[in-house]
Order: structure tokens, then C-alpha cells, then sequence
């Protein structure tokens, strides 16, 4: 809740992105970057003017916000700041008969309570996990018959695949075009073939772990996407891409490595990535609403 002067609610500027960076940060685990920003900005799915909003007062940026349409009968919306309430009645008319999902990292109790204000209930909750890469890490234990190797150019639809598959059995998982995958994977500025990882057996790619130096950060090392398709799980697949994504991610000069994961995983992520030696270090947590 906002005091002072009314405030403004109107679609981000193009020079507002430093300020709603540093805003999105302020609760956040590790700093959110300018770039990350801009580039939810072009996304192949999003118009700034239609789908995004900041709350201004004073001519500062108080809160901010950004409205994902997954499907026709489904969005995800990004809220950010402590002067949320304006922003919020906004997303519930904008997404009116949907399925609207939204949250906060625990730390910000402001946006938390607005949407329990507003009928929100609370459903799941998001881990992010890290661990320091200073120490020696065991060496990966590959399973028969599995090659690992670096990302080729042609690989692109093949990792794409595989990653739409690996991820059916996460909650709520909604099948990205190609072009929004490309748009947040290939195309962003650092994208390094090296730090993607396909384990292969044969012609068939059997899991990827796809990591990147953490824009905002040099020293933290991100591990995006970690899946094994299913003819190969339960094999030590997914230890061996994590233990070797630390590997590569320390090579590169990154101190420690992080990841998102379902705090309720259908598949156990969040066990495997803990008997990796990964701690939790924040919560997400993630309400929903029927319009």
C-alpha cells in the first residue's frame, strides 16, 4: 500500500529498465539485470504497451508488473515492488476468465498479502538451490552406453524437444512455441555452446543440462535446464549432467551454481539436486486464482 502522492499506472518506458531491474532485485535471490528486463520486453509472446505495467509516483517506479498469456485459458503474472495494489486490480481485469497464477519470493511479504487480499490461494512452492563450486566435486559416473558432449548448431530442435519432454511431467507445464524457447535460450547475449550439454545414446538425445554464466553476476553459474528423457531415467543420468554442469560452470570462473526447482517435483529433482550437495537458499512461493 502506497502513500503520498497517487500513483501511476502506466506501461514501462524503454528507460525505465534500470529502475525496474533494481526493483525486481530487491527481493530476489540474485540480482536481476537490465538485459533480462529488456528482453522480457521483446519476447515473440509479449507487447510492452498490452501486457506489462509499472506503478510510478513521484516519477519513481514503485512496483511493476508483467502478464505472460501461457494458453487462452491461462496466464502467469510477474509482480514486483511494495506499491502493488493498483497493478494487481489491473492484472484481474486484463486476465479476466482465466486461470491467473502469480507469486512472490517469501521474503516480500507485501506482494504475498495483496494477493491473499484478493482471493489468491496458495498452491505450490519453488525452490532455488546452490551450492559453492570452490571444493572438489566428485567426477560425474556416466550410465553404459551414454556419450555427453557440447551443443552444434543443428542440435537446436532436438534440445528444444527434449526439453518440451523432459518437462511433461512437471506441474502445470505449458509446451513453449519454438520461437519464445529460442528467444529465451539461444538468442540471449552470452550464450555459450559449451555450458549446454546433450547426453546422447546413439541418434537419441537422452538428457541435456543447459547452463549459462549468470548475466548479472559472472561469478554464479546457472544451471536452466536439467532433464532426462524417460527410456533413460533412473539410470544416473541426471546426477552425471549436474555433477559435470558444475564442472564446466567452475571452468568458466563461476564460485557457485543455482537453479529453480519445484519445492513438490513429480520426479524428485529437488532430492536428487540435495544428494548433489545443493542447499536451498530461497522460496517462491505461487498463488492462483479462477477468474
Amino acid at each position: 500500500m502506497g502513500g503520498g502522492p497517487m500513483a501511476e499506472l502506466r506501461p514501462p518506458r524503454v528507460e525505465e529498465a534500470t529502475a525496474i531491474a533494481a526493483l525486481m532485485s530487491r527481493f530476489a535471490p540474485e540480482p536481476i539485470s537490465e538485459e533480462r528486463v529488456r528482453r522480457s520486453w521483446s519476447a515473440p509472446s509479449v507487447d510492452r504497451e498490452r501486457d506489462a505495467r509499472v506503478s510510478a509516483r513521484s516519477g519513481s517506479v514503485v512496483g511493476c508488473a508483467a502478464l505472460h498469456h501461457d494458453t487462452e485459458q491461462q496466464a502467469w503474472l510477474e509482480l514486483h515492488g511494495v506499491d502493488v495494489d493498483e497493478l494487481l486490480d489491473w492484472a484481474l481485469e486484463t486476465a479476466s476468465g482465466r486461470r491467473l497464477f502469480s507469486g512472490g519470493w517469501h521474503q516480500n511479504a507485501r506482494v504475498r498479502m495483496a494477493l491473499e487480499e484478493r482471493d489468491f490461494a496458495l498452491v505450490r512452492h519453488s525452490y532455488r538451490m546452490a551450492i559453492d563450486l570452490g571444493g572438489s566435486a566428485p567426477p560425474p559416473d556416466w550410465p553404459a552406453r551414454i556419450d555427453v558432449r557440447t551443443f552444434r548448431p543443428d542440435d537446436a530442435h532436438a534440445v528444444y524437444e527434449a526439453h518440451m519432454e523432459t518437462f511433461e511431467d512437471s506441474w502445470e507445464h505449458v509446451r513453449e512455441p519454438y520461437e519464445e524457447w529460442a528467444h529465451w535460450t539461444l538468442e540471449r547475449p552470452g550464450f555459450d555452446p559449451e555450458l549446454w550439454l546433450l547426453a546422447t545414446s546413439g541418434e537419441d538425445v537422452a538428457g541435456i543440462a543447459l547452463c549459462r554464466v549468470h548475466d548479472a553476476d559472472p561469478e554464479t553459474g546457472l544451471v536452466a535446464i536439467l532433464g532426462v528423457r524417460r527410456p533413460w531415467r533412473r539410470q544416473g543420468l541426471g546426477r552425471a549432467l549436474l555433477l559435470e554442469s558444475f564442472r564446466r560452470l567452475a571452468a568458466a570462473g563461476c564460485m557457485r551454481a543455482i537453479l529453480g526447482v519445484d519445492a513438490s517435483s513429480l520426479t524428485g529433482a529437488n532430492k536428487l539436486y540435495e544428494n548433489a550437495g545443493m542447499r536451498v537458499v530461497s522460496t517462491f512461493d505461487i498463488y492462483e486464482r479462477r477468474l
